[in-house]
């Protein structure tokens, strides 16, 4: 199933596998919504104080290197 096709991109488009669309149905009709994974992912500026806190989580496991491109 086409979901976006962009035009003046020389044929451009993104799809979803049909399994995945007929899944997708199935929980529509028997709940009326669709539970679907998450990543989680945003845009941020990377400022000296956002580093500082990234560190300060030991769980993320990052390296000690401080410098801002």
């Amino acid at each position: 199933m086409n979901t976006a096709i962009i035009g003046g991109a020389q044929g451009l488009g993104f799809a979803i596998p049909i399994n995945q669309v007929q899944g997708i149905a199935s929980q529509l009709i028997a709940t009326g919504r669709v539970w679907h994974p998450f990543l989680g992912i945003r845009m941020a500026i990377i400022t000296p104080e956002l580093i500082e806190n990234l560190k300060a989580d030991r769980s993320l496991g990052l390296k000690q290197r401080t410098q801002v491109f």
